[in-house]
């Protein structure tokens, strides 16, 4: 089976942290994936602002309910025309303050804007639940498909290392018998072609 190098990469990299975020089984790996995955995340994120939106698009059907204060301070001063007298009254002062309330429900009985966008919300809102479980499940099938690309990773260079050392032995035996003329040169450069072929693969 032929992998990219891209591919082989994030074998080694998933093999080089194993013992950091200690995973024991797939379950565990999903987990992991769940909390770090930013493809689900994007997706979570997604469905959070379409449930959002659905839930906006019903509050243009349901009441209004306004309330307004004021207080105003209201300062007059009253005179009196001056009369034929020794002296004219003195100026009086009326000052007070007013204060006003309104609370205001207003309720449309029919708007056919407001019932198309409720629609509309209700729809993008079931869309988004579809997305997200869409999501879910591809996380849980990439989480399981690296799981065991990493096992088969793990047992390939396992019989890498074991093919490695039986290939070290046989070009040490080859050596050997060179040494003493039981074998030829030849077998001693194929021996050591073979071993680092087999060092390559690993």
């Amino acid at each position: 089976m032929t992998r990219t190098p891209a591919r082989k990469l994030l074998f080694t990299l998933l093999l080089s942290t194993a013992p950091v975020v200690q995973a024991e089984n797939l379950l565990d790996i999903y987990r992991l994936a769940q909390r770090n995955d930013q493809t689900l995340a994007q997706a979570q994120a997604n469905y959070e602002a379409n449930l959002e939106r659905g839930v906006q698009s019903r509050g243009q059907l349901l009441p209004t309910l306004t309330f307004n204060a004021s207080r105003y301070q209201v300062s007059q001063e009253i005179t009196q025309p001056a009369l034929p007298a020794p002296a004219p009254p003195p100026p009086y002062a009326n000052d007070y303050d007013s204060d006003a309330y309104s609370l205001l429900l207003t309720q449309p009985l029919y708007r056919k804007s407001n019932f198309a966008a409720y629609a509309q919300g209700k729809a993008i809102a079931a869309q988004a639940e579809g997305e997200i479980a869409i999501a879910r499940g591809e996380l849980i099938m990439r989480s399981v498909q690296a799981y065991f690309d990493v096992l088969s990773a793990t047992d390939t260079l396992a019989f890498a290392r074991t093919e490695k050392a039986a290939i070290e032995g046989q070009l040490q035996l080859a050596e050997r018998n060179f040494a003493v003329g039981n074998a030829t040169v030849v077998d001693v450069h194929e021996g050591r072609a073979r071993r680092d072929l087999a060092v390559a693969q690993e």
